[in-house]
């Protein structure tokens, strides 16, 4: 029976290629200077995630960063489903194309597709269409897979995974994605977590990118994805993926009670050790509760 099988776009290049390498370094991203200090954090244990908002970088610029996300999700509980919305860097796909193969291979083995939450989005109509196209060559997705992967390998856990590539990230199909991310949430409350892929201002100072992100990160923790879209039309913001956050930030709305957590926010400087041009990046916890 033929699979439609994703192989990796940018294994080698984001991550390591070899499956120990790979391993060693995520274990670096949680234990490291700028990560969270491990795997497991006492203060999230009882909590209930709705999603995260996580940087896509090369792991040794903001890995560390994302792991902060990871052990929130950890330490509060796996849940079996995980959704992750991402721009579509290239424009190769749709408006907002949902990836309709059997699995995503990286090299620590293949994740498979949820059927379940995939008929669920397309159920819903609207912008979202099947298509492989804007997944192929796109790193926003991919680089989230590794670190998912290990972790549920940790406790053991299934992964069942739903990839969402936005092509057009304008306010009216960010509104959409999350009117179809709440039909998931609807249909499977306690079984899913949903991830916002994004990078920060890229490319100024680090004083510069922490002012203009200053503006999206007060319309994030607001929950206010008109004032995220403002920020980036008007006050310099250079997110990449504005979309995907938005939609999160609107199903938050919808799902009600979330409080918004920043747990981290840096810069690749901090690694390089220039501040003259760096790309920024955030680790955001969206907290059911409030």
């Amino acid at each position: 029976m033929y699979r439609r099988v994703r192989s990796p776009a940018v294994a080698g290049l984001f991550y390591p290629s070899e499956r120990e390498e790979l391993e060693s370094l995520i274990r670096k991203l949680f234990l490291g200077g700028r990560g969270p200090g491990g795997f497991y954090i006492e203060r999230f244990r009882g909590r209930r995630l709705l999603g995260l908002i996580q940087p896509h970088a090369g792991y040794i610029y903001s890995g560390e960063i994302a792991a902060h996300g990871y052990a929130a999700l950890l330490s509060s509980g796996l849940r079996r489903r995980v959704v992750i919305v991402g721009p579509d860097h290239y424009g190769l796909g749709g408006v907002a194309s949902v990836y309709p193969g059997d699995a995503w291979l990286t090299p620590l083995g293949e994740a498979p597709i949820d059927h379940e939450v995939v008929d669920i989005l397309l159920g819903h109509g609207g912008y979202l269409s099947p298509g492989e196209e804007g997944h192929l060559k796109e790193h926003s997705i991919e680089v989230q897979l590794p670190i998912l992967q290990y972790i549920y390998g940790m406790e053991g856990a299934e992964l069942l995974f739903t990839p969402v590539s936005m092509g057009l990230q304008t306010i009216n199909v960010a509104e959409d994605v999350a009117q179809a991310l709440y039909r998931v949430w609807e249909r499977l409350d306690g079984e899913v977590v949903f991830i916002a892929s994004t990078d920060f201002t890229h490319y100024t100072s680090a004083e510069e990118a922490r002012r203009r992100d200053s503006y999206s990160l007060e319309a994030i923790s607001s929950l206010d994805p008109d004032g995220l879209m403002d920020a980036v039309y008007n006050k310099g913001s250079t997110m990449c993926g504005y979309g995907p956050t938005a939609a999160l930030l609107f199903l938050a709305r919808m799902v009600g009670d979330v409080r918004v957590e920043i747990l981290r926010y840096g810069h690749s400087g901090e690694v390089t050790g220039d501040d003259s041009s760096v790309v920024a990046y955030a680790s955001i916890a969206l907290w059911l509760g409030g």
